[in-house]
């Protein structure tokens, strides 16, 4: 810290000292040169009348220059005097701001950006706006984070991101893109979670943030962890763990060990896991780090489980069930209870099975995300055949009956020749039986399909559905799932690619399930996949055989509930750093 406070003095003095150089450069120097030739044409001007014959000016000599010597040494000391109070002036505010921006970029938001009236409207002023702007923008997104409000917090890392781009911050962008990786892993887009995870490594090398480096490498790790990438996962977080080494942070050593112990017992070898998370648990007992050993303790109980010991097994979930209780970490007590569940069933013991359901139960409530979702069903002349319509209604209603809660809304689109709006975005509540018969009679026509033009349609309610009063600051699912029995032939204004661009732009990625019924579909496979792939919580359910083809129709609807309820509650994610 001493160091620290050393070097920032200097940088103060250095700032200082060169701008009273080049002050004094540009206005004394050309006074002093000015002084010499004012006393030069003057002892001109008096040998021209001592030559004309008036001797008596020449005693004169002597007093005028010592006269204008006094005069320019006044003259030199009033303006080092002002450059000094001017220089102080523009260096203190820059050195504050220099101090502010530089904790800003190693992660201290606490402290704020002064602005007194002496800077207000300069340039200066300006740019502490800026910043005191970009301030407030990583607190927003921080905090967005950390409560579970990914779009908002996307958002405000973005905006940090390109002002920290403007001011040529590498280390407020490496921290941006860490953040905004983290946000897609947990959307589920992997593919710019690792983009961003890889320019945030790369700004921390050349920077030399070893700190940054840590959490990032560990971050990156868990995301190949989750893609079953096991040689990665182990090179990132044996890198994170390097390097919290080289700290001596016990904390984060204990996070990566307690990451490597995960990825062992996922690869089922068990003693290397139990080495690992020992140790894990050792580190965080010594400085009673409570969140660590929470995790700690899940998984040395999910370790239990698979060596068959139930009583230790036991012991470890609900050690980790009464720490996360405290800490109020829901997810962690839904992974204990489920894992307890499990316990239970398989000792038998249908009592504490039944506690530990009621319990898993109440956590759920806490943990479920509202959704929107927009059912768009194919009305034209063909879902007459082969009983679609009729599976068609009975397997949307099922999903609605099932999977859309109290609180959801949810809108139903029709299409054939043109787009029927059968219900605008409505939240369930106590309209369910109108909603119901909504479903119930939905009819085929003998029309068309307009299949690209009603899927943007329902993208386009979702993207303009109003928040809900007192749920500004929750984040909604997005959901659009489709049935089609056939080619569009009707669209007007949107083909797949450019339902694939509207799809690609929306943030958080929009949940999008597609069920194709029909051999003719075959014709446009590539332009149907398109679409679903354009978001990665896109999902193609194929029905390309007429062989009971009802069934399958109400097959692909269950498969739609499945994904739903998957997605509801975030599962499992090793400890981040």
């Amino acid at each position: 810290m001493e160091d620290l406070d050393v070097q920032q003095i200097g940088k103060k003095k250095s700032l200082r000292r060169r701008i009273i150089l080049t002050m004094i450069a540009c206005i004394l120097i050309p006074f002093v040169i000015l002084t010499i030739a004012l006393i030069l044409q003057l002892f001109s001007i008096i040998d021209e009348y001592v030559n004309l014959g008036f001797g008596s000016v020449e005693a004169f000599k002597v007093p005028l220059i010592i006269t204008f010597i006094i005069i320019a040494i006044i003259i030199i000391i009033v303006i080092s005097l002002g450059v000094i109070r001017i220089s102080s002036r523009i260096t203190v505010p820059i050195n504050e701001l220099t101090q502010s921006i530089e904790m800003i970029a190693e992660g201290d938001l606490s402290q704020e950006i002064s602005m007194d009236g002496r800077i207000r409207g300069n340039e200066i002023g300006i740019l502490a706006q800026s910043f005191q702007n970009l301030l407030v923008t990583m607190r927003l997104g921080n905090k967005s984070y950390y409560r579970g409000d990914m779009n908002l917090a996307f958002t405000n890392y973005n905006a940090a991101l390109e002002l920290f781009r403007t001011s040529k911050n590498l280390n407020g962008q490496g921290m941006c893109l860490n953040n905004l990786g983290n946000i897609y892993r947990m959307w589920g887009d992997n593919n710019r979670a690792k983009d961003c995870y890889a320019k945030s490594i790369e700004i921390g090398e050349q920077m030399d943030d070893i700190g940054g480096l840590s959490s990032r490498y560990n971050n990156r790790g868990i995301l190949f962890l989750s893609e079953e990438k096991w040689v990665e996962a182990m090179k990132d977080f044996e890198k994170a763990l390097e390097l919290d080494k080289e700290m001596d942070d016990d904390e984060g050593i204990a996070a990566r060990k307690r990451n490597i112990g995960v990825l062992h017992i996922l690869k089922n070898e068990l003693e290397l896991a139990q080495e690992q998370l020992n140790e894990a648990f050792r580190l965080d007992s010594k400085w009673d780090y409570n969140v660590g050993l929470a995790e700690d303790e899940f998984q040395l109980g999910r370790l239990s489980m698979l060596k068959n010991k139930p009583e230790e097994a036991e012991e470890h979930f609900n050690k980790s069930l009464k720490l996360a209780g405290n800490l109020q970490n829901y997810p962690l007590m839904k992974n204990n209870l489920e894992a307890m569940i499990k316990l239970y069933e398989n000792q038998g013991d249908t009592t504490l099975h039944h506690k530990a359901e009621l319990e898993l139960s109440k956590i759920n409530d806490l943990l479920v995300s509202k959704k929107d979702v927009v059912f768009v069903i194919d009305q034209s002349g063909s879902m007459k055949e082969w009983g679609k319509m009729q599976a068609a209604r009975m397997g949307a209603l099922g999903v609605f009956n099932e999977t859309i809660n109290i609180g959801d809304r949810v809108a139903i689109v029709g299409f054939h020749s043109i787009i029927n709006m059968v219900l605008e975005l409505t939240e369930k509540r106590g309209n369910i039986a109108e909603i119901v018969d909504l479903f119930k009679y939905l009819e085929n026509t003998r029309y068309e399909t307009a299949l690209y033009d009603a899927i943007a349609h329902a993208i386009d309610i979702l993207s303009k559905a109003p928040m809900i009063q007192g749920e500004e600051s929750q984040e909604r699912q997005k959901w659009v799932i489709t049935l089609t029995d056939g080619e569009d032939n009707l669209s007007k204004e949107f083909n797949p690619r450019k339902i694939a661009t509207l799809i690609k732009s929306i943030q958080p990625p929009l949940n999008f399930v597609l069920i194709g019924v029909g051999p003719e579909l075959k014709n446009v496979h590539r332009k149907m996949t398109q679409m679903v792939n354009a978001t990665p919580l896109g999902k193609y359910i194929t029905i390309y055989s007429a062989k009971n083809v009802q069934k399958r129709i109400a097959d692909a609807f269950t498969r739609v509930k499945e994904i739903m309820a998957s997605s509801e509650i975030e599962g499992f994610i090793p400890e981040e750093g």
